[in-house]
């Protein structure tokens, strides 16, 4: 995947940081809920992740989600949250192609494990709550 090429490589020590400090926000905690319950392996999409997130949020099905929902969270993760999260090396983000993943880095999984445990239905509402709608 091409990504944006600004991120700075970090060493195993140096990624707990920015990793704690993106999962201090909600928004960031259930986007990489949803990241890291798929079960396909291919990036996704932008626009489905934002769509996700809604459905989540509102405890009801992708379907019900109207285009002005979607396109506001959009709006919300392109200008603040895939931002913080590509720079803290916790996804991979290409930003042509619209389509974002998990990133592949064990050492950043596997504090994922740890620091985010179970699944988004496990999670408490709080969780998958934004600051504003």
């Amino acid at each position: 995947m091409d990504t944006e090429s600004a991120r700075p490589e970090t060493g195993e020590a140096e990624f707990l940081e920015p990793l704690t400090e993106s999962l201090s926000n909600p928004e960031r905690r259930s986007i990489l809920r949803v990241l890291r319950d798929r079960t396909e392996s291919d990036p996704l999409p932008v626009e489905r992740l934002a769509t996700e997130l809604v459905a989540r949020d509102r405890d009801a099905p992708p379907s019900t989600v109207t285009a002005e929902q979607s396109d506001r969270r959009r709006t919300m993760l392109y200008h603040c949250h895939l931002p913080k999260l590509h720079r803290a090396a916790v996804i991979d983000w290409d930003r042509a192609g619209e389509r974002v993943s998990l990133t592949d880095r064990s050492e950043i999984r596997e504090a994922l494990s740890a620091l985010l445990p179970g699944s988004e239905s496990q999670g408490s509402s709080t969780d998958r709550r934004r600051g504003s709608s």
